[in-house]
């Protein structure tokens, strides 16, 4: 056992001397080693240094898979391997083993080539993974979701990692393609009439190519009359080579045209002559009304006022043609420079008209103003419905 021992050694030649000599011998215990519990690895994990957990430095290693103090799951391979520590202290050697489980290589897809809009929602990358539980990393991740959003367009290197319940580790990566979305214009806002003819929407939208909708719009063009007055929201939409769609909205307010006043209805005669503007109907010739061309009786004119743009504003009124009515201002008459003034109203057919030339004044015509010649003088007469006409006579 340990302990210190003293040995004695006694000599006796032939002739009866005797030699003694004495020696300590220390015996020693071999050193008590720690190398480590048992453990458990996959194949395909990284090089495990076995010193790290011996109490006493300076052994060797030996077993399969051992090179120096590395053990090397790959080259030991799967199985359950005895690995052993040795060490000498005095000439005493003391060891220690620990059994290394090697299980089958861990493996883990993160999942295939995958091509994403800029614009759409996060994607869930768990999805597509064989092994559910591990952590996703890169541009864009945000827990098991990767935001094209965020990443913005671009190829991007994601990794995923699991690690099992024997701290067996596995990574895969995977390449999300993000494609840019359309940059969609739809073209600036719109004020347009009613009564305007259909517009093309197409010609400020970009890029080209695109698919129009929205109430009153057919193909390329919107229909004011098809949708009413009010405000209305017309969208844009254009897919890119890769499949990204987006779209633009722009609103087209359509509104009603200005309001005219063309006055109330009218009775004209049919001999009158009538002011115009731009004017439909019977007797209007050339955007003038002529009562003689209506002919007698009740007629509905329509007046329409184009404010630009195809925006027209009409309003219609009623004239009423009566009969033309008929004056005679009298026979031509023959004065003396000195005579008296006369009353021109007493030779008309009609009372209550005016009488105007060169000598007239209040109806009466007086020489001794006008003077010797001839002249001529003309009775003009309104009826109560402002139906006018005229007659003239000489006076010499």
């Amino acid at each position: 056992g340990p302990g210190t021992y003293e040995l004695q050694y006694t000599v006796t030649n032939g002739l009866g001397c005797t030699g003694i000599d004495e020696m300590n011998i220390v015996v020693t215990e071999p050193p008590v080693l720690e190398v480590g519990d048992n453990m458990i690895t996959c194949l395909n994990s990284e090089l495990i240094d076995l010193d790290e957990e011996v109490n006493q430095a300076g052994g060797t290693w030996v077993g399969a898979g051992i090179n120096g103090s590395f053990f090397n799951p790959t080259i030991a391979g799967v199985g359950n391997h005895i690995v052993t520590y040795s060490l000498a202290i005095n000439g005493c050697v003391g060891s220690g083993t620990r059994v290394i489980s090697v299980r089958p290589a861990l493996l883990v897809n993160a999942g295939p080539l995958l091509e994403l809009c800029e614009n759409q929602s996060p994607y869930d990358l768990t999805s597509d993974v064989d092994i559910q539980g591990g952590i996703f990393e890169g541009v864009g991740i945000f827990g098991n979701l990767f935001d094209p959003s965020v990443s913005g367009s671009g190829d991007f290197s994601i990794t995923y990692t699991y690690t099992d319940g024997f701290g067996c580790i596995a990574i895969s990566t995977r390449t999300i393609k993000v494609n840019p979305k359309p940059n969609v214009e739809a073209g600036p806002n719109l004020e347009i009439c009613i009564t305007s003819a259909p517009v093309d929407v197409s010609s400020l939208t970009s890029p080209p190519g695109g698919v129009l909708s929205g109430f009153g719009v057919s193909g390329t063009t919107f229909d004011p009359s098809l949708v009413g007055i009010g405000v209305h929201l017309i969208t844009y939409e254009v897919a890119s080579p890769e499949g990204c769609i987006a779209s633009d909205t722009r609103t087209i307010t359509v509104t009603s045209p200005p309001s005219v006043n063309v006055g109330g209805n009218e009775i004209v005669c049919s001999n009158a002559d009538q002011p115009g503007g731009i004017w439909s109907g019977t007797g209007v010739i050339n955007g003038f009304f002529e009562p003689g061309s209506a002919g007698i009786g009740s007629h509905q004119l329509n007046y329409t006022l184009d404010h630009g743009n195809g925006c027209l504003s009409s309003a219609t009124k009623i004239l009423v043609v009566r009969e033309a009515i008929e004056v005679d201002a009298g026979n031509d008459l023959q004065l003396c420079a000195n005579d008296l003034a006369i009353d021109l109203q007493l030779d008309v057919s009609r009372q209550g008209g005016t009488f105007s030339g060169t000598g007239v004044r209040n109806n009466l015509f007086d020489p001794s103003i006008s003077g010797e010649g001839s002249f001529v003088v003309t009775y003009t007469f309104n009826d109560a419905l402002s139906c006018t006409v005229t007659d003239s006579r000489a006076i010499t």
